[in-house]
């Protein structure tokens, strides 16, 4: 496998690791996030929705924009549009603008699945599914270490914002790769 492929694959499943981590960035710290906003279920249901809608349009959009406007500025717009709705979660002064991140990152994190899932299967020229089932191993161990970490992190003191922004700048960090993996042309 030439180089560059390596680096797709790479870039590929540290962006399906971080979309896993980030669906349950939220959930991992709701307790801290609920008594921060002093918000009931039915306001973290508004944000669930909301988070969800935006991924299936995020999904959506970036597959009919693709081929218009190309991967390559569609992925690594995806990880910027993750990164700021996180980053909008974490610096958040109030429920609304949290809302309006939760959604930004919602939007972000279903374009970059549908988008590197649509790289991955280009790039599987055995066409049984094994590159897509390892692509997705990837976003499993990110949503798996998300509350594990997590958890660890508040029980030791650390503010729920920090780890949000943290990972913000993972990926803010992912952009400029994923650029890279943007020029895989679509297979006919």
């Amino acid at each position: 496998m030439p180089a560059s492929s390596r680096r797709i694959f790479a870039t590929s499943y540290g962006a399906f690791a971080l979309v896993g981590w980030s669906m349950l960035l939220v959930p991992s710290l709701i307790r801290d996030i609920r008594a921060d906003f002093a918000q009931t279920d039915a306001g973290f249901g508004v944000l669930y929705l909301g988070a969800s809608l935006l991924f299936g349009t995020g999904a959506f959009l970036s597959g009919a924009l693709a081929g218009r406007l190309g991967r390559r500025a569609i992925l690594p717009t995806a990880a910027v549009a993750l990164a700021i709705g996180l980053a909008t979660q974490g610096l958040a002064p109030a429920w609304p603008v949290l809302l309006v991140g939760a959604a930004l990152a919602g939007g972000g994190a279903g374009a970059l699945d549908a988008g590197v899932n649509g790289v991955i299967m280009d790039l599987s020229v055995s066409g049984r599914g094994d590159a897509l089932s390892r692509l997705h191993l990837f976003y499993s161990l990110g949503a798996l270490t998300a509350p594990l970490a997590l958890g660890l992190l508040v029980a030791a003191g650390v503010d729920w914002r920090v780890p949000m922004v943290a990972s913000a700048v993972a990926g803010l960090a992912l952009a400029a790769p994923l650029r890279l993996v943007g020029t895989v042309p679509p297979r006919a």
